[in-house]
């Protein structure tokens, strides 16, 4: 069996799909050629290549029906698919990268330069694929009871409640006050679930699309007073408001999109996490030449290099000698803010003090 790349070369034009064609396969491709939209669909119901190249102007099914109709079929939602064409136009690229288009390869190019544009496409997408994966796998093994824990709680509760009625009884002020309480808890952890896995998603559409949105400058309130609020928020949610403290330096940044004051908040949940009631958690904004370090930092029990050198999607180390709630997202946000935003991630064991400092280096608006 071939490990060789497997490529769908989508061109009505016969001089160019011969040549490139040729040129795939000494690069050491294996190419599948297809004369038309139609062509290519037919081909893809038999089998699924790696990636699809696909010319845009064709008779018939043009390329942007083909992507369209390709993300329609079973199992090829994440298929690679690159758009060839001699069409330079930003509306024509805006138009593929909107219905899904991985990239844009403009036509006439320099042999050796695409044959590496494809090559690294491939690369994109298989590092996509492991991301995937790994994804699948811890959420397999850890967001049922991340979900079934708050879930026991509200059914819980409220079977409680259920109960207490049946008795023909209502239920006494305290009761009341408790009952609502852990029900609110759970219902927080819930949602705060929901939210981390939303704002996951939103951040890698923006990296998958290449449509990381124009920096926009935040004015000293417009940043520090929601970053300050969500990270109190975030320590109040574990009772350590008298733990927090904050000493932001006032700045204008230069930061994509209203996501700074949410991941930042993320971190000061970690440190909360990850650390004991009691100790000091401090976030700190101090500007370090055209850059603000924006970071918050704790006492707990940290991480080692080797671990550090690892942080990645869904990691939660030692997670099966300490129970920890959440889903190991904070870190994986966090590095996805940070190429979003053009800005330094810092992840930094302390010395000698034990813990952690963890945050980013921000552009600051002269």
């Amino acid at each position: 069996m071939s490990t060789k790349p497997r490529l769908l070369l989508v061109e009505d034009d016969l001089l160019i799909r011969q040549t490139t064609s040729m040129l795939l396969e000494d690069d050491g491709f294996e190419v599948r050629v297809a004369v038309d939209g139609a062509d290519a669909l037919s081909q893809l119901e038999r089998e699924v290549p790696d990636l699809v190249l696909s010319d845009i102007r064709m008779p018939g099914i043009n390329g942007f029906e083909l992507l369209q109709r390709a993300r329609d079929m079973p199992g090829l939602q994440e298929l690679p698919f690159v758009f060839m064409s001699a069409l330079a136009a930003t509306g024509d690229i805006r138009t593929g990268m909107s219905l899904g288009a991985d990239d844009y390869i403009t036509k006439p190019f320099d042999p050796a330069e695409f044959c590496r544009s494809v090559r690294a496409r491939l690369s994109r997408a298989r590092a996509r694929r492991e991301v995937a994966q790994r994804q699948e796998s811890f959420l397999t093994r850890y967001l049922p009871h991340e979900l079934r824990t708050p879930l026991n709680g509200v059914l819980g509760f409220a079977s409680l409640m259920i109960d207490t009625a049946a008795e023909g009884r209502g239920l006494s002020r305290e009761e009341t006050e408790e009952f609502g309480r852990n029900i609110d808890i759970s219902g927080r952890r819930l949602l705060a679930a929901a939210d981390n896995l939303t704002l996951l998603r939103e951040l890698g559409d923006l990296l998958a699309r290449d449509s990381v949105p124009q920096a926009s400058v935040i004015s000293v309130a417009g940043w520090s007073e929601a970053t300050t609020l969500l990270a109190r928020k975030a320590a109040a949610g574990f009772g350590r408001e008298n733990d927090l403290a904050i000493e932001l330096d006032p700045v204008r940044l230069s930061v994509p999109g209203t996501y700074l004051p949410r991941v930042f908040a993320l971190l000061v949940d970690n440190a909360c996490k990850f650390s004991l009631p009691g100790t000091p958690i401090t976030v700190r904004g101090r500007k370090e030449g055209a850059r603000y370090r924006l970071v918050v930092a704790d006492l707990g029990r940290g991480m080692t290099p080797e671990q550090v050198a690892a942080v990645g999607l869904f990691q939660q180390f030692e997670r099966t000698k300490w129970e920890q709630q959440g889903l190991g997202l904070g870190f994986e946000i966090a590095g996805r803010f940070a190429r979003v935003a053009g800005a330094g991630l810092v992840v930094e064991i302390n010395q000698p003090s034990p813990g952690l400092t963890t945050g980013f280096l921000l552009d600051v608006l002269q």
